[in-house]
C-alpha cells in the first residue's frame, strides 16, 4: 500500500450495532447515494464518499470491519507495517450499543475498542470517535464510556443526543462535523472562480455545513466601526500587537502555493483547542480569530 493516500475512514464494531446504518445516514445528510454492493456480512465493505467544503473537495472511503471474531492474529495484521493499513487510515469510528445488557463477566460491545488501542497508538489517526447508540444502562452521572475516551484520546459521541440551540454539534451532526472539518490527504483545492458556486451549493445544505469557524467558536459578528467592536468584545479583545501577531501566524503564508491548505489546518487546530478551553479563554480565542479575519479580509483595524 506504499504511496497510497491516507484518506480512509475505518468503521469498527460488532454485527448489528449500526455501522452501515451510520454510514448511510452520513451519505444521506450530504445528499449522496450509497454506491456499494451490500452483502449479508458487512465486514470488508468499502463505501466511497465525496466531501465538499467551501474551499476544497476530497474523495474518501469508509472501510467497515466487524469486531465479533477479532483475535490476536487479526490484530497483528492491523499492526503489521507491510500491510499498510495504518498508513492509509486517518479516521476511526468505533460504533457500539449502550443498551446491551450482558452478564458481568462477559465483554460488552464497547470493550472491543480496547483490543485495537495499540493500533490507534502506533499509527495515530487524526480522528478518533467512539459512537454509542441505544439507551444507556449506566447512570448518566457515571459515564464510563466518556471517561475511557477522554483517557485514551477518543471523542465520545452519544448518537441519541440531538443538536440543540446551545449545542449545534451533537450526535450525528458532530460526527459529520468532525469528518468534514478535517483536511484530507489528496484533497483538491477549489479555484477562486469556483468558490461562489460552491458556496451557493453549501448554503442550500446549510444544516450540514459545520465549517464556519467563528460560528463554531462563538456567534460573534464584526462591524467596520472599531469602537463598536471594542464595545462588543469588551475586555476579551487582545491588544493590537497581539492581533497583528495572530493574523501573521494565521495568514502570513496565504499567498503561497499551499497557503490555503496551511490556513485550513491551523483553523481546524484552533477550533479543536477552543473546545477544551474555559468559557472566558474560549471567547478570547474566538474574538482574536474573528478580528484577525476582519483585518485580513475586511480592512478592519
Amino acid at each position: 500500500m506504499s504511496g497510497h493516500l491516507r484518506n480512509k475512514i475505518l468503521v469498527l464494531g460488532r454485527r448489528g450495532v449500526g455501522k452501515l446504518s451510520l454510514v448511510k445516514k452520513i451519505l444521506e445528510l450530504t445528499s449522496q447515494e450509497f454506491r456499494a454492493h451490500e452483502p449479508n456480512n458487512h465486514s470488508g465493505l468499502k463505501v466511497p464518499w465525496n466531501i465538499t467544503t467551501r474551499y476544497y473537495v476530497a474523495d474518501v472511503l469508509f472501510w467497515i470491519e466487524e469486531t465479533d471474531d477479532v483475535n490476536q492474529q487479526i490484530l497483528d495484521e492491523y499492526m503489521d507495517e507491510e500491510n499498510g493499513i495504518g498508513r492509509v487510515v486517518d479516521a476511526i469510528i468505533f460504533v457500539f450499543q449502550k443498551d446491551k445488557v450482558v452478564l458481568i463477566w462477559m465483554p460488552t460491545s464497547f470493550d472491543d475498542i480496547k483490543m485495537f488501542l495499540p493500533f490507534f497508538q502506533k499509527y495515530e489517526p487524526s480522528i478518533l470517535l467512539a459512537v454509542g447508540s441505544g439507551t444507556s444502562v449506566l447512570d448518566p452521572e457515571d459515564n464510563v464510556y466518556n471517561s475511557w475516551c477522554l483517557s485514551n484520546g477518543f471523542e465520545y459521541i452519544d448518537l441519541e443526543v440531538s443538536p440543540s440551540v446551545s449545542d449545534e454539534s451533537a450526535g450525528l451532526m458532530r460526527i459529520l462535523e468532525a469528518l468534514q472539518s478535517h483536511v484530507w490527504d489528496g484533497f483538491q483545492r477549489i479555484q477562486q472562480n469556483e468558490i461562489r458556486d460552491n458556496e451557493a451549493y453549501l448554503d442550500s445544505n446549510a444544516e450540514t455545513d459545520p465549517r464556519r469557524f467563528i460560528q463554531d467558536m462563538n456567534p460573534l459578528s464584526l462591524n467596520q466601526n472599531a469602537d463598536e467592536n471594542v464595545e462588543l468584545f469588551g475586555d476579551i479583545l487582545p491588544t493590537e500587537a497581539e492581533l497583528d501577531l495572530i493574523r501573521e501566524q494565521l495568514f502570513g503564508d496565504l499567498d503561497d502555493d499551499d497557503g490555503l491548505d496551511r490556513v485550513l489546518t491551523r483553523l481546524h487546530s484552533l477550533r479543536e483547542r477552543g473546545q477544551s478551553l474555559p468559557d472566558d479563554e474560549r471567547r478570547r480565542l474566538a474574538a482574536s480569530v474573528a478580528w484577525s479575519f476582519g483585518m485580513q479580509f475586511g480592512g478592519l483595524r
